[in-house]
């Protein structure tokens, strides 16, 4: 194809037009290999999260209350009892109930502490 420049009209140009294919082959065998790991590996993860929840008779969550209660802090003993300490769904109703304050402690070497207490009022 030649092309003539708009202000040299007597020298002709050659010119190269190319036009950009995005180029696909489907391949079946491939999606079949993509999804079927995505859907193995999907399988796997429900079959040891109900086989934790056999194995533990419990459900868990990793909320702050459950942390609290599993971390047996001595401060909190009054309102965590022994029987909350495995830290299993659902939350005790004078835990979902309790307000909690964090306190500032000093030492007399000068170091700062922080204390996590039963609020009262």
């Amino acid at each position: 194809m030649q092309y003539r420049h708009p202000v040299n009209k007597s020298a002709p140009t050659n010119v190269t037009i190319s036009v950009p294919r995005n180029l696909y082959v489907y391949s079946p065998r491939n999606i079949w290999i993509s999804y079927g790991l995505a859907i193995l590996f999907a399988i796997l993860g429900a079959l040891l999260g109900m086989a934790a929840l056999l194995t533990n008779s419990a459900a868990f969550t990793n909320s702050f209350s459950t942390i609290l209660r599993v971390t047996g802090y001595a401060d909190l003993s009054t309102i965590v009892g022994a029987n909350d300490t495995f830290g299993a769904a659902p939350l005790p109703k004078q835990l979902k109930q309790a307000k909690l304050s964090v306190e500032e402690l000093s030492t007399s070497d000068g170091l700062r502490y922080w204390s996590l207490a039963e609020k009262r009022a």
